[in-house]
């Protein structure tokens, strides 16, 4: 864990590789639900020739965004927000790359892959921030709760200092 924290740019790299993955991994889910478990080869072959436009869309709109700039371990609802926004913009690039470039995909299957990668890219982040090892473990006792309020990415900075 300690060693994520000093290499910030391998966590990133395995964040982009983790949400190619999930984005390929919810886009064979949309086509699965499309044709109700069964797809024909000829659209699965159609998936995979326009994937790369998908993949394109979704990382750029994701590291455009800032979503690998997001320190997840103190993200909240603006965070989750900004993730949704980004997933829809992406959709909307799909959505016109699919009609001015012919890439012959349905309309709801690009929509489900916004749906289901936003759902599975959001859970992964908030399921890291569950089980992360820096949690306090057991009850709080006589822990006195602080709220930093206005502080960001500052704040967050100087707690990570402070714990060191």
């Amino acid at each position: 864990m300690k060693w994520f924290q000093e290499h910030m740019w391998m966590r990133k790299i395995g964040m982009f590789l983790l949400d190619l993955v999930l984005i390929t991994i919810s886009a064979y889910l949309s086509m699965e639900l499309r044709f109700e478990m069964f797809v024909p080869q000829r659209h699965m072959k159609t998936l995979m020739q326009a994937m790369p436009v998908i993949w394109c869309a979704y990382m750029a709109c994701y590291t455009v965004g800032g979503v690998y700039q997001i320190m997840w371990r103190y993200a909240g609802v603006r965070d989750t927000a900004r993730l949704c926004l980004l997933s829809g913009i992406a959709c909307g690039i799909t959505l016109a790359a699919n009609q001015f470039l012919n890439l012959g995909l349905f309309r709801g299957v690009l929509i489900l892959i916004a749906l289901i990668g936003t759902l599975a890219i959001g859970g992964v982040r908030m399921f890291w921030r569950v089980c992360s090892k820096d949690r306090i473990p057991g009850g709080l006792g006589d822990a006195m709760p602080v709220m930093i309020v206005g502080a960001g990415e500052a704040g967050a900075y100087a707690v990570n200092i402070c714990n060191k």
